[in-house]
Parts: structure tokens; C-alpha cells; sequence
């Protein structure tokens, strides 16, 4: 084919469609006859079809290179490629007249001699991502609109030559618009500035990277919530300049715009899904779910997640299950040790995990790394409270609690702790108690002369849980399981208890106090008499714990019941140490009165110093 003799030169940004309008309008044609007369179509070179896009090159001397990486090359169902990128039809505005004041005028200022075939049309103008001009500044025009199909708006120089006039003369709206971060990116990666664009969103498909940084833009300024749908062009590009601004510096920035959104949004007990958090970001990404590249952004999220909500191993966030738990909440772990979240932050703040940044958020909010909550899992899934802890050993509260005091039982969480409302024992601790009391049996069976543990401590007026303490250290030598006992129920011999008592610790014999119910088997007293006697103050007192019991009761020193009982005597033991007939005699005679009565048919008690002297 005959190269042609008037040409116009090949521009390294202007469009084929451009290029040939300027062509067609130089040799006196529009380009849709000029196209014909060449023998290709139009049509053909708008959407960058190679064999008219070569005929193009032979007949104007142009590069068929340059030609091809300018074209919009069609792309059945995926829109166009760009040098190298696609750009969806949504995006691109072929069918509009847009223009740069400062562009076309420095066409003009360059050619001047060939004023009205000089402007030509820069892809840029054609991307509705760009609203102002990334080499001046300036916000674009747009001229006019095809009313039909883009062909009426390709013949680029037939449709600005009118309006060229008043944009060399000054005679438009030139309004300064600085370029976004999103126009200067997408200048740079279009030209292939590598240097200068960022390598984790340059990974991702052109049209998708900048629908991605517009949904971060919009989730960041507006919310999950947000529709871009429902947002003016303009608002548009803000929120994709906020979302680009995020992108470019790089998977770090994005990670902290995940970690802030989820944040914001985390206000409340509920489902802990992509959705809740993420909104309109979540549905994208998840619907973007065959666009292998987004894969950087789904994964960033998913192990943001992972490392800041308390959500399980098969959790799913994009279809795919989180794997190993690094967090745990206060009301997660409560539910895997089927308690309360009340309770279990108690436990928590007892071991120090709850600080002072977690007073004022809720259970579901207050989280914990795994590795810091996970020894504690199985130990209070086992923990049992006190009362449990009781009914497994199989004794009753004053000895289960002299033991704790004692040391022999010791709770993993004490109710001095955080003001717990009881004790919390682990079963592993509660069996090892009893392994420990089984490794001490010597005798098969109880043989005569041995009572039971609890006893045996009772008759030698010593601490039960310190006579448990000696057994647990293995310092009886004849012990036997208790028949008819509970786990913790062993047989003993009171004598040997006696001796190593007497032995370890010499403090422990005889108690110089006597309490209420010993003055009655002593005696033969009621324990009416007794506390009468205490109350009128015939008989001193004091209030002190007992060892055997270790609870606090009324006692009478042991001197001081003597000397009581040296002074006087009941009817009854005088009559064992006078004889039933002389002391009838002696009290029918009037001689002796009864010095303490309490009432009728009560116990008198009489000076034994009447009877000597009678």
C-alpha cells in the first residue's frame, strides 16, 4: 500500500483513532470515508484490530509498534487492553470527548501552521479514572458525547477542530486540579514507570487494583456499609485516592487499615464475620474469589483475623478455614470451659491476664494471645468448686478447710485471690491428694485398738489436718484403710499418733482446755449446768479455736474446772464419797444447804467444806 503524502507524526501517548482522524483530516476527509477509501474500516482501528492498524501504519509511515501498544484492543467479555492492562468498559470513556486546555494548546503552539489537524487525543482522556490532567494539572473538559456508538466521538479532530479557537484564546473554564494519588499511579504504571509504582499492587490486574483501592477508600472513609453505587463521581474519586494512598505503601499499610477497620467495628457481642467487619470489601473479594492475585489481600486480612479475633480453627473467612487459634476472648474461653464469662474473667485477672487496658471492654472484646490461655484450657475444664471438691473426697467443710489451711489441698484458684465466691480445685490435684493417702496404707486391714484418722487426733487433742500432714509424710508405720470411711477415711493406731506427737512436736499434748461437751463426759454434768455455771460466772472462760475442730468455741482451763470441782460437789458424787445413807442423814438434819441451785429439780451443788464440818 502507497504511503500517503500528507501525514501528520505518530504522538508516544495518542490513540490510533486519533491519530487517524488527524490523518484523515490533513488530506481533506472525515475518517470514517478516509478509512473506507484505504480499504479498512474505522471501526476496525477503534478496537485495535492488528491487520487495520498495520494498513493504518503503511499508509501514514507511523510504527505499527507505537500503533498496537496505544490501541484499545478488544477483549470479548473482559472490555480492553491498554499496553499491557485491562481496563473494563466501565471504565472507559470511548464514547465521550474529553480534553486537557493546556494539553490542546501546546499541540496548537507546536504546529502552528497546522492548527486545526495538531491536538491530538492522549489515552488518558479516554480512562474515566483520570478527571484532571497528570501533566498540568488542570481538570479535563469534556466536549461532547456520541448520542449512538463511540464512532461518532472517535473522529477526534473533527470534533474538537470547533472548539479550538476559544481554548487557545483562553475563552473556556480552565479550572487547576491537582493529579490524586490514584491519577499519578496510573499515569506512572500505563507508561511503565516501575520504579516509581508500588510492586504489590502493580501485581494486580490494572482495573481490578483500582476498584480495590476505591472499596478500601470508601470502607475506610464511610464504613463497611458503604455502596459506591449510592456516591457521586467526584466523592468516587476521593475515596479511591484515601484507598490508594493505602495500597502504595504497600502490604504493611493495608494491614494496619484491616486492623483499624476491624476496630472501629468490633463494638459489640456478635457473629465474627467477614461481613460484619469488611462489609462491601468482604462481598468483593469474596466474589473476586477466581482473580488469583487478589489472593495478597485475602490473605492479609485472614491473618489479620487470625491474630486479633477470637475465632476457631474452623472458622472460615473467604471460604477458608482460619487453621491454628492465636486468640482467645474472655467469653471464647468461658464457653470451652462451660462456665460463666463472669466468672472466668475472674480467673483470668487472678492470673494477670486482664490489665488495666482491658477494664473497659466487654467480654467479648477483652482477648488474649493463645500461647498465653492455652496451658490454662484443660486445667479449668477440669477445675471443679469447692462443694464438689468436698463430695469427691468424701468429708465434710471443717476438715476439708483445715486441710487447705495445712497445705494439703491447695486450690488453683483461691477465693482471696480476685474475691472469688468460692475455691476452684483441679480434679488432677484432688486425685493426686488421694494417690498420695493410698501410698501410705501399710495394713490390709484394721486391727484392734485403731480408730479412724479423724479420731485418733480427737483423743490426742491434736490438729486433724496436722496428724494428716505426719501420714501424708509417711510418719505412722501401722495404717489401714477405714471400712466403712470415705476416700480420704484411713485407720490409724491413737497410741502411735501419741508418740509421734509427743516426739515432733511437744506442744501438742494434752490441751490445758476443756470444751462444753468434754466438762459433760467428764463430769456427768449437762451442758445446761455447764453454761450456767459460765454465765453467772462461777466458772471462768475463755473463746478460743479448738485444734481438733479448729473452730472457735467456749472452754474452761483445766485448773480452773479442778479447782471448781475442789470447792464443790453434786449431790450425786458426795454421796459416792460419803455414802448414800449418811448423807441423807446429814441433809435431813438442815445442817448443810445447797450453795448453787439453778431451779427446781435442777443439779445443787454444795461447799464440800459443810459436809467436813458436819
Amino acid at each position: 500500500m502507497t504511503m500517503l503524502s500528507l501525514t501528520v507524526p505518530l504522538h508516544p501517548d495518542e490513540t490510533p483513532t486519533s491519530f487517524c482522524s488527524r490523518l484523515a483530516f490533513r488530506n481533506g476527509c472525515d475518517a470514517h470515508g478516509f478509512c473506507l477509501d484505504m480499504g479498512f474500516k474505522f471501526l476496525a482501528v477503534a478496537t485495535g484490530e492488528e491487520k487495520a492498524l498495520a494498513e493504518l501504519a503503511a499508509v501514514s509511515g507511523a510504527d505499527p509498534h507505537a500503533l498496537r501498544r496505544n490501541s484499545f484492543t478488544s477483549r470479548e467479555g473482559h472490555g480492553f487492553q491498554l499496553r499491557g492492562q485491562m481496563v473494563n468498559v466501565a471504565s472507559s470513556l470511548r464514547t465521550h470527548v474529553r480534553v486537557c486546555p493546556d494539553c490542546i494548546s501546546e499541540d496548537v503552539a507546536a504546529q502552528i501552521d497546522q492548527r486545526r489537524s495538531a491536538p491530538f487525543q492522549r489515552i488518558y482522556w479516554q480512562l474515566s479514572w483520570f478527571r484532571s490532567c497528570p501533566v498540568h494539572g488542570v481538570a479535563l473538559l469534556t466536549l461532547g458525547r456520541a448520542k449512538t456508538n463511540m464512532i461518532e466521538c472517535a473522529d477526534f479532530a473533527r470534533a474538537v477542530a470547533p472548539h479550538v479557537g476559544r481554548i487557545v484564546a483562553g475563552d473556556i473554564d480552565r479550572v487547576a486540579r491537582a493529579p490524586s494519588s490514584m491519577e499519578v499511579y496510573l499515569y506512572r504504571r500505563l507508561n511503565g514507570e516501575g520504579d516509581s509504582t508500588s510492586p504489590w499492587l502493580d501485581s494486580i490486574p490494572m482495573h481490578k487494583a483500582v476498584r480495590l483501592c476505591e472499596i478500601v477508600g470508601a470502607v475506610s472513609r464511610f464504613g463497611p456499609k458503604v455502596a459506591t453505587r449510592d456516591l457521586d463521581d467526584e466523592v468516587v474519586a476521593d475515596v479511591a485516592s484515601i484507598g490508594c494512598d493505602i495500597m502504595l505503601s504497600g502490604e504493611e499499610s493495608f494491614r494496619g487499615f484491616v486492623r483499624k477497620t476491624m476496630a472501629a467495628n468490633w463494638k459489640n457481642s456478635g457473629e465474627l464475620g467477614g461481613k460484619r467487619f469488611f462489609g462491601l470489601l468482604y462481598d468483593w473479594l469474596r466474589a473476586e474469589k477466581d482473580e488469583a492475585s487478589l489472593n495478597l489481600a485475602r490473605d492479609a486480612i485472614r491473618e489479620e483475623v487470625a491474630e486479633s479475633l477470637p475465632v476457631g480453627e474452623l472458622h472460615t473467612f473467604f471460604d477458608v478455614p482460619i487453621g491454628r487459634r492465636r486468640c482467645w476472648s474472655v467469653t471464647t474461653v468461658a464457653t470451652a470451659c462451660y462456665m460463666k464469662s463472669s466468672r472466668m474473667r475472674q480467673y483470668l485477672s487472678a492470673r494477670g491476664l486482664i490489665t488495666a487496658e482491658h477494664e473497659n471492654l466487654s467480654n467479648d472484646r477483652t482477648t488474649f494471645p493463645a500461647e498465653k490461655v492455652d496451658p490454662l484450657i484443660e486445667q479449668l475444664r477440669s477445675m471443679v468448686p469447692q462443694n464438689e471438691a468436698m463430695a469427691y473426697l468424701g468429708m465434710p467443710r471443717s476438715r476439708f478447710l483445715a486441710l487447705m489451711r495445712e497445705g494439703l489441698v491447695v486450690p488453683f484458684f483461691s477465693r482471696l485471690e480476685a474475691g472469688f465466691f468460692c475455691n476452684g480445685f483441679l480434679q488432677a490435684d484432688l486425685d493426686n491428694f488421694l494417690k498420695r493417702l493410698s501410698m501410705q496404707v501399710t495394713m490390709p486391714a484394721v486391727e484392734d485398738g485403731m480408730v479412724e484418722i479423724f479420731d485418733a487426733a480427737k483423743r490426742c487433742r491434736a490438729p486433724y489436718a496436722h496428724v494428716m500432714r505426719i501420714l501424708l509424710e509417711g510418719g505412722f508405720s501401722r495404717v489401714a484403710p477405714w471400712p466403712s470411711g470415705s476416700k480420704c477415711s484411713l485407720a490409724v493406731d491413737p497410741n502411735e499418733v501419741r508418740r509421734v506427737l509427743a516426739r515432733e512436736a511437744p506442744g501438742t499434748e494434752p490441751w490445758p482446755y476443756l470444751t462444753v461437751e468434754q466438762i459433760r463426759e467428764q463430769t456427768k454434768w449437762g451442758n445446761g449446768i455447764t453454761w450456767a455455771l459460765i454465765s453467772k460466772g462461777l466458772l471462768p472462760h475463755a473463746v478460743l479455736t479448738n485444734p481438733v475442730t479448729t473452730r472457735k468455741c467456749a472452754v474452761v482451763h483445766r485448773d480452773d474446772l479442778e479447782s471448781f470441782c475442789r470447792t464443790y460437789v453434786t449431790f450425786g458424787q458426795a454421796a459416792k464419797e460419803l455414802g448414800t445413807t449418811y448423807l441423807r442423814q446429814i441433809l435431813r438434819g438442815g445442817v448443810v444447804k445447797p450453795a448453787i441451785k439453778f431451779g427446781v429439780g435442777e443439779v445443787a451443788f454444795y461447799l464440800r467444806a459443810d459436809f467436813q464440818r458436819a
